[in-house]
């Protein structure tokens, strides 16, 4: 079963909320999680396109952390994916080495740096950031942070 199921998420509800804000110019910002345990590339493509698609302003896309004695944990384990072997430098919020999914490492890699290059590399997304973030002199910060969580997997790439 899929967390956004259990959750009772309504995509329909929360674009409309999202385009209205937008029409407002009222910045706004999306989380999404890839990585969760049992989803399937074509589940985590549906969430990157969501995002793609949106009139969101900013989205940032996070690995999940399974931490010990919590649900996710328990999904981590039941889908055979067990985090061996990792310390508490492993838990950070970008780029964490935590994939429950069924997606190879590998994709999964291309995959959320896709979620980010197709979000941000919109010329449409640019604008709208330009026209509406209240505070304009944080942007180069901002910009460098999100590339920094773009180039992230540190800690995959030394298993």
């Amino acid at each position: 079963m899929c967390i956004r199921d259990s959750k009772k998420l309504s995509l329909d509800r929360t674009e409309r909320t999202i385009n209205a804000m937008s029409k407002r110019r009222i910045f706004t910002r999306g989380f999404f999680m890839l990585g969760l345990p049992t989803e399937t590339e074509v589940e985590m493509k549906e969430t990157i396109k969501f995002a793609h698609k949106s009139r969101l302003h900013l989205a940032l896309f996070f690995t999940p952390n399974p931490y010990r004695n919590t649900e996710l944990y328990d999904m981590f384990i039941r889908a055979g994916k067990e985090p061996k072997g990792a310390s508490s430098i492993d838990y950070e919020y970008f780029g964490a080495p935590f994939n429950g999914s069924e997606v190879p490492d590998e994709k999964y890699r291309v995959l959320y740096k896709w979620a980010y290059a197709g979000f941000y590399f919109n010329p449409k997304r640019m604008w709208w950031i330009l026209r509406d973030r209240p505070v304009k002199r944080d942007i180069p910060a901002r910009a460098f942070g999100l590339f920094r969580n773009f180039v992230s997997f540190r800690r995959l790439r030394e298993k």
